[in-house]
């Protein structure tokens, strides 16, 4: 399934490609899954209004649901603040059944990126900086149904960051990933001993290891 992607598992060191997960889920299971999906059937979860959310991801689940895709996590790519404050409330968790596909929370792949590796993302809304405020000053104070942060670990606070979303895991059970990044290895390791479990866009334009 395009989008996917790579993860980190707890306490292994081995990368596992969702490339695989995905192939093998459908195999074994019957269905896909979709953890990085900005938007189809004309809809673009990063330009939702508050009245057309629910229409919206309606569409988006009976179609994905056509093509054997059972769950999805909406992703929202690097935005202005208030539009995070509008739809972080209103893009709720939603089950799935005949009629679509579940929507398990929302993806926020952004803002708090490397711009050198800013891709389609829109540059004048980066935040090449970060710290649990400042999070929560952009994002909005709440957070219920996010589900997955991808943010860039080498931006001054990063790390501080990273701590402080896993040590709130428990109770909002939000994911870290790194991606959109110039970390080099060390940065990155030092990443995932921090918290982060998930690698958005692996091998896409990243720099060589070394």
């Amino acid at each position: 399934m395009g989008g996917a992607n790579f993860a980190f598992y707890n306490k292994h060191t081995w990368l596992i490609s969702t490339y695989f997960f995905c192939y093998y889920s459908y195999k074994l299971l019957g269905y896909y899954f979709y953890s990085l999906f900005t938007g189809a059937f004309g809809v673009d979860f990063s330009s939702l209004t508050s009245e057309n959310i629910d229409s919206s991801l309606a569409r988006v689940s009976k179609g994905l649901l056509q093509h054997g895709v059972t769950a999805y996590i909406p992703t929202i790519v690097t935005s202005p603040s208030d539009y995070y404050k509008l739809v972080l409330p209103l893009l709720t968790p939603r089950k799935g059944g005949r009629n679509g596909a579940a929507v398990l929370g929302i993806h926020c792949e952004g803002p708090f990126i490397n711009a050198l590796k800013k891709g389609a993302h829109e540059e004048s809304f980066i935040k090449p900086c970060l710290s649990p405020s400042l999070l929560q000053d952009v994002y909005g104070s709440q957070l219920d149904n996010v589900r997955l942060v991808t943010l860039a670990p080498e931006i001054e606070g990063g790390l501080e960051t990273i701590v402080w979303l896993k040590e709130r895991k428990n109770e909002k059970n939000i994911v870290v990933a790194m991606g959109h990044s110039m970390a080099n290895l060390q940065q990155a390791e030092q990443a995932v001993r921090s918290g982060a479990s998930i690698i958005t866009h692996l091998f896409n334009a990243m720099l060589p290891v070394k």
